[in-house]
């Protein structure tokens, strides 16, 4: 019996460990990905119609609420860009946890739960990414 404890304790803490894979601040993760974004797939910006000031709202101060069509564009093409989301629209939560540092298993199931009106694909991966964003990681113990 207390060999099974023991299992089940270094299962959860392996758990935890894979759930929050990183040191890095959040801060550091934006400008990762800013930099990672502008220098990889300038085309989102051109293509989504997102201004410059949009762009670095979002990347420099993290805002996510109340942004442009254009700008949750230009989130979806970045998403698919570095095959986070497929053609079809779907999250792919195991390269997402693996790409994007701080985000968790719990976080993407939890977000890939976009409500199903939501059709539009811009709009469903900006629900995504500020559920995200927002998660709080206190909801998986």
């Amino acid at each position: 019996m207390a060999a099974v404890k023991h299992l089940l304790i270094l299962g959860a803490v392996f758990h935890a460990s894979l759930c929050f894979n990183s040191t890095r601040t959040v801060k550091e993760v934006f400008d990762l990905w800013r930099d990672k974004s502008q220098n990889e797939h300038p085309e989102c910006m051109i293509s989504s119609g997102a201004t410059a000031e949009e762009v670095d709202e979002f990347w420099l101060n993290h805002n996510i609420d109340n942004i442009s069509s254009s700008m949750k564009c230009y989130l979806a093409c970045i998403m698919k860009a570095f095959k986070l989301v497929s053609p079809t629209g779907d999250f792919d939560g195991t390269e997402i946890v693996k790409a994007i540092d701080r985000i968790t298993s719990g976080a993407t199931e939890h977000c890939k739960k976009v409500p199903p009106e939501v059709t539009d694909e811009c709009e469903r991966i900006y629900h995504f990414i500020r559920c995200g964003i927002h998660y709080n990681h206190e909801l998986e113990d």
